[in-house]
């Protein structure tokens, strides 16, 4: 089978970036010719043929249009897979979630209408669409109106093998780890303000931002820059994470925040919100904090993580967690999926 892939980047910065790499050698594997549509790559995949899309323009509308337009480009496929924001796909995987789900949150903007309208129409023109999350689902279902018959859940899964946990590795004292990158949205100012009032405790932040600057000077300002480490994009968070006690993603929206399932593998508790889709696999309820916005319950649920993570048990719990999701059977039912729509299987 000719299978076309579309996503914006092949490499390993990113959760759909990650996961485009590891269904497109799945789908190898399996014996289909893959054409992998993108912008650039920065993983080469062996056996996949890569067709660039071609941006007119700068800036993310201008993006945002070239992706979309994308499956109009393919020919000769047997499938199209989207993995980024494309109409006309057999299957879409809705890593990002639902868009409209976000918006109540930031500042309108052409960027994020056009963006908005993209996601509508893509998902609504998929045959079939893979939420992460049954938070994500039922947003794309009420928002959208997919009919819940072209939804499916695939949840995130997480290499085993990559994130586990070292506890020789781990700093003498007491450290969260914040993965993200796009600050505002994954809540870096609440983590921020929460580990102020945690005394002693040190912050790990491991990703980027358009304006890092910002996120300096709040720190500089809440008294805790010499508690505070940027780390920039680390090309390994596996060798980083397990220096953690704990991690946080206070995020004011996420389908389902990779950096918390890669989190627990490596057998840190892992605090995040309820507007995370990843908070149906945490272990714990009270690593759960309802409201992003509050910086006390944050820093209360930071506490009691760094406090039993001390104890080591934990951490098995954590760890346990994550191996009900490996990511070979993420892809394996992606990939059992598309075989079904082109009627050689059974989804």
């Amino acid at each position: 089978m000719n299978v076309a892939l579309v996503v914006r980047r092949l490499g390993t910065h990113g959760g759909t970036e990650r996961f485009g790499v590891g269904l497109a050698r799945r789908l190898v594997a399996a014996g289909h010719a893959v054409t992998c549509l993108c912008e650039r790559v920065e993983t080469p995949v062996p056996g996949v043929r890569v067709e660039p899309v071609r941006v007119a323009g700068r800036g993310r509308i201008a993006r945002s249009l070239a992706f979309a337009r994308a499956p109009r480009r393919i020919r000769g496929a047997d499938l199209v897979v989207g993995l980024a924001r494309a109409v006309g796909c057999d299957l879409l995987r809705a890593g990002g979630g639902c868009h409209e789900a976000w918006m109540p949150h930031v500042r309108w903007s052409l960027a994020e209408e056009v963006e908005r309208e993209v996601d509508r129409r893509a998902v609504r023109s998929a045959r079939v669409v893979v939420a992460n999350s049954a938070m994500a689902a039922e947003q794309l279902h009420r928002h959208y109106g997919l009919p819940r018959h072209r939804l499916r859940v695939i949840r995130n899964g997480v290499d085993l093998d990559r994130f586990r946990p070292r506890p020789a590795a781990r700093r003498p004292v007491p450290t969260v780890a914040f993965l993200g990158s796009g600050w505002r949205r994954k809540g870096l100012d609440t983590a921020l303000r929460a580990i102020r009032g945690l005394p002693g405790v040190h912050l790990l932040v491991l990703g980027t931002d358009a304006h890092p600057a910002r996120f300096r000077r709040m720190a500089e300002r809440l008294g805790i820059a010499h508690r505070t480490h940027f780390l920039g994009a680390v090309p390994r968070p596996e060798d980083v994470l397990p220096e953690a006690w704990a991690a946080v993603l206070p995020t004011r929206y996420d389908s389902a925040a990779n950096a918390v399932l890669e989190a627990l593998a490596c057998g840190l508790p892992a605090v995040t919100t309820a507007r995370d889709g990843a908070a149906e696999v945490v272990p714990e309820p009270w690593m759960v904090v309802p409201d992003p916005e509050s910086v006390e319950a944050v820093r209360e649920a930071l506490a009691r993580a760094l406090h039993e993570a001390a104890g080591g048990a934990l951490g098995e719990t954590c760890r346990g967690a994550a191996e009900r999701w490996p990511a070979a059977a993420t892809h394996d039912r992606v990939v059992r999926l598309v075989e079904a729509l082109a009627g050689e299987g059974e989804a």
